[in-house]
């Protein structure tokens, strides 16, 4: 009887975290087993207490504490422990979503991860941040930081539509032939912007509908998984569309 393939290590989440939910999903699509996985709770701030510094001094979601450290326990940002995941795992995640062995299908999901983080990742958290989680923790947010998370998610999914879905005419992200990690990190940044309360629909689906229709074609490609990774998520959306439709 084979022996079950062993874990790269243990992943700490939170799964209201976007990089969080994209690297379950990672691992998810894989199969399972390619982590043991626990929760640290940032909004009870969990991961700022000594014990987790002790682990993971930089203390941010997520962080991977490996099971063989050459060096350094801990590896940190998400993109880069996807990375790890992918050429570690012996083959166990599937080469449409991190294509390891072909340098430049690497490189262009590389591309399309580094573009999110600079662009779309600074209009979504951003605003997020400002609209939701600064007022429950008592934090007064300017109307121009408010205004220039907008502007800057808006040229951010303008650049989405035309640019790396070619105006529709590509069915993934960077004209890939199948969703890769990409996809899957772009969707959870999206699916954030439904905690505002239906403000998803006047942000993303009425102005950019190219990217809307790739993001529930994305859900689509990665059901079952999405709608379990997501569900802390969903919560907070009714919550917030119940409180929005009381107003």
């Amino acid at each position: 009887m084979e022996a079950p393939a062993r874990t790269l290590g243990v992943l700490a989440v939170d799964m209201m975290s976007q990089p969080c939910r994209a690297l379950v999903l990672l691992d998810a699509l894989s199969g399972g087993g390619l982590v043991e996985r626990k929760t640290v709770l940032i909004h009870k701030a969990q991961h700022l207490s000594e014990e987790e510094r002790a682990r993971n001094p930089i203390g941010k979601l997520p962080y991977l504490e490996l099971s063989d450290p050459a060096g350094e326990r801990v590896l940190t940002e998400s993109h880069a422990i996807a990375r790890y995941l992918a050429a570690a795992s012996g083959g166990r995640v599937p080469r449409h979503l991190y294509p390891t062995g072909d340098a430049l299908a690497c490189a262009r999901v590389d591309a399309l991860l580094d573009w999110q983080h600079t662009n779309l990742r600074q209009g979504a958290a951003k605003l997020v941040f400002a609209e939701v989680i600064g007022p429950r923790r008592g934090l007064a947010v300017p109307p121009a930081i408010v205004e220039q998370a907008r502007s800057t998610l808006n040229a951010a999914l303008r650049a989405m539509g035309e640019t790396h879905l070619a105006g529709g005419r590509r069915e993934w992200l960077g004209g890939l032939a199948d969703a890769s990690f990409a996809d899957v990190s772009a969707l959870c940044e999206l699916d954030q912007l439904r905690t505002l309360g239906g403000a998803y629909e006047a942000l993303v689906a009425g102005p950019h509908p190219v990217v809307a229709a790739w993001a529930e074609r994305t859900r689509r490609r990665l059901e079952p998984h999405y709608s379990r990774a997501t569900d802390m998520l969903r919560r907070v959306e009714r919550r917030a569309s119940s409180s929005a439709s009381r107003l």
